[in-house]
């Protein structure tokens, strides 16, 4: 199991990360708005069914009370391997705080995404050895996420068109769930370059 949170005030970019994570992992979805106690037991009712390669789309979490996000707590604590959960929420901090510490968070931003897409195009027409160049210079955090989830974003609209893009895709999503769990910036974005060369 793994659990996303996306994080957005635009409709259109939080669901463009969330087509991302679905096709990546060709996964079926499964969509609620569990803002009430009652409806996270129903979410935790049908995940306790063991759907496989299923997401779980639980929108709009920051109308969910802190009662529902405590019982969602429970669900997320105890994995299960092909379940996955997307949360959405438009302000990271109605989100209890130990919510967020058991998912990868995803800030959705159409604006970062077309200030990067001149350097994404680049990079995406890049040799290995360019590929390297534009992500060393890449060393702050906050820099590498938007890269990242800029090239996420980039991918989804053109995968169906290059399929060899499916593989930076997943090499994306790897590397945006490494930046989540504070791994270096630098070496995760080399690695990333280096696996789909």
């Amino acid at each position: 199991m793994h659990a996303y949170l996306i994080v957005g005030t635009s409709k259109e970019s939080i669901e463009l990360q969330k087509q991302h994570i679905l096709e990546t992992y060709e996964l079926k979805e499964l969509t609620f708005k569990p803002h009430k106690i009652a409806d996270v037991r129903e979410v935790i009712h049908l995940a306790a069914q063991a759907f496989n390669n299923t997401a779980f789309i639980l929108e709009d979490m920051q109308f969910a009370s802190v009662e529902a996000q405590n019982a969602l707590l429970k669900m997320l604590e105890e994995p299960t391997s092909d379940l996955t959960f997307i949360l959405t929420t438009n302000n990271l901090h109605t989100i209890l705080p130990t919510v967020r510490s058991r998912c990868s968070i995803i800030v959705a931003s159409i604006d970062s995404v077309i200030e990067n897409s001149e350097m994404i195009e680049t990079f995406l027409s890049a040799d290995i050895g360019e590929r390297l160049q534009i992500v060393s210079s890449l060393t702050k955090r906050e820099d590498a996420i938007t890269f990242i989830q800029s090239l996420q974003v980039i991918l989804t609209k053109t995968m169906s068109e290059n399929m060899a893009n499916a593989a930076l895709a997943d090499a994306s999503l790897k590397a945006a769930y490494a930046l989540a769990k504070n791994a270096n910036p630098s070496l995760t974005l080399t690695n990333m370059v280096l696996k789909i060369s």
